[in-house]
């Protein structure tokens, strides 16, 4: 009897999630912008949006570390991030011990 597991692809847990060659994260967004396109009735902006988000965020991804945009964000205070144990607020000037 043949190995059953033959015609399985390997991967491994750290292996990033493709659908064909492209990664998720990049083609996603890509189809969820074309698709709110097509439902607006701009189905050419949609498009033309969509690969220029993939084109973007595939550079984005091969030029700078995972995280790189959320950290630019909160620099620049685009997102600003409650106060946490381990991020305490920045603007905050009374310390009690």
């Amino acid at each position: 009897m043949a190995n059953s597991n033959a015609y399985r692809v390997p991967r491994r847990i750290n292996d990033p999630m493709i659908a064909l060659v492209f990664d998720v994260d990049q083609l996603g967004p890509s189809f969820m912008i074309a698709g709110f396109g097509n439902i607006l009735g701009v189905t050419l902006y949609g498009a033309i949006l969509g690969l220029i988000w993939f084109f973007v965020s595939g550079h984005i991804k091969r030029k700078y570390p995972d995280g790189f945009l959320l950290h630019m964000a909160w620099y620049y205070g685009i997102v600003p991030f409650g106060e946490s144990p381990a991020l305490p607020d920045p603007l905050r000037r009374d310390w009690l011990g």
